[in-house]
């Protein structure tokens, strides 16, 4: 098939019946997408590609909100993922420390990455 060419693929049904049970086409995008995080795991780029087209907005608009927001992971985290917040707050509060603290002791199998609260 040529890189050009589109493919019409059905909806998915459960992104569809979701969508309606929070508010069909005007249902708020984060709300929608905190929902099938939790159900997910993560936002893969097939569930925003699903989303984006039942809330009838492009593509780049809902990934653009599912990257700016740190809780919503489009990526699936390793089971071994440790958050840690560096905002100026938490910093005041030790987080640098503890962040230096928990990397000496943990392994190569744990992934630690910086958040915001």
């Amino acid at each position: 098939m040529h890189p050009t060419t589109l493919v019409y693929t059905s909806p998915d049904s459960n992104v569809m019946e979701l969508i309606e049970e929070l508010g069909g086409t005007n249902a708020e995008i984060v709300r929608v997408l905190r929902e099938f995080h939790a159900e997910h795991g993560s936002l893969t780029p097939h569930l925003i590609t699903e989303i984006a087209r039942e809330l009838r907005l492009p593509v780049s608009r809902v990934h653009g909100v599912a990257t700016f927001y740190s809780q919503l992971t489009t990526p699936a985290p390793s089971e071994k993922t440790i958050r840690i917040c560096d905002g100026p707050y938490c910093r005041m509060r030790g987080s640098i420390e503890l962040l230096a603290q928990i990397q000496s002791q943990m392994d190569e199998s744990w992934e630690i990455t910086r958040t915001s609260c």
